[in-house]
Order: C-alpha cells, then sequence, then structure tokens
C-alpha cells in the first residue's frame, strides 16, 4: 500500500510500481517533508511510482497533490500559527436615543387593513 496519506494504490495492478523511502537521513527528512507526514514510516513502508515525475524514484517525490480536503489536518506537518495582538483599549459606547430629539418630526402610527399600510397622524 503507498505510504502517503490519501493515496489508495495498494499493488501493482493501479499501473504503478513501489519504492521504499530512503535510508538515508536527509534524503529520508526531505521526502518526509514533501509527503507532509508528520509520523515516520514503518519499514515496509512504499510510495508508488505515482508521485514521481517519469515514475523514477532518483527524481524524488515531485507530484503532490496536497489538498486541504484530501489530507487530515493531524498527518499534515505543523505550521507555526501566529497571534494577533488584541488592543487593550476600551471604547465607550453611547446609548443610541429611541426616537429623534427633532420637535419638528411627526409621529405617525401603522395600520394594516387588507394588506394595505395606511399612515395615519397621530
Amino acid at each position: 500500500m503507498c505510504w502517503p496519506y490519501g493515496c489508495n494504490h495498494y499493488n501493482e495492478r493501479d499501473g504503478c510500481k513501489f519504492f521504499r523511502i530512503p535510508k538515508k537521513a536527509k534524503v529520508k527528512k526531505s521526502w518526509l517533508k514533501l509527503l507532509r507526514r508528520t509520523d515516520d514510516p514503518k519499514t515496509g513502508a512504499r510510495i508508488c511510482s505515482c508521485y514521481f515525475e517519469n515514475n523514477k524514484k532518483q527524481n524524488g517525490p515531485t507530484i503532490l497533490p496536497h489538498r486541504s480536503k484530501q489530507f487530515a489536518s493531524h498527518h499534515l506537518t505543523p505550521e507555526k500559527k501566529t497571534r494577533k495582538k488584541m488592543s487593550k483599549e476600551i471604547i465607550p459606547i453611547e446609548p443610541i436615543p429611541q426616537k429623534p430629539n427633532d420637535s419638528n418630526s411627526m409621529d405617525y402610527e401603522v395600520v394594516r387593513n387588507d394588506d394595505v399600510v395606511v399612515h395615519e397622524d397621530v
């Protein structure tokens, strides 16, 4: 079975070859970072040739279908989170008056009658 998360290729009948993960620490670390897996592969872990340009292992895994919907967050390489600094300044809020204080404004009442809205002076 192909080790990268989300790949469902099990054997060569799927039309691809399978490669072992390199033993050299530097190359292995590079591959794991590209594959975006945070867990360590088991001894028998393999990667299918679909991840390699021209299906050749020496090219390294360069065809990487990273999609947020396809990869669960616990398998992705953790990214640094940044926090926004909150302002400690307190801004007072004044209440909004219910009726305007303007003496020239007209008060009216809305009456519904047979789906017709009529405005009447009070």
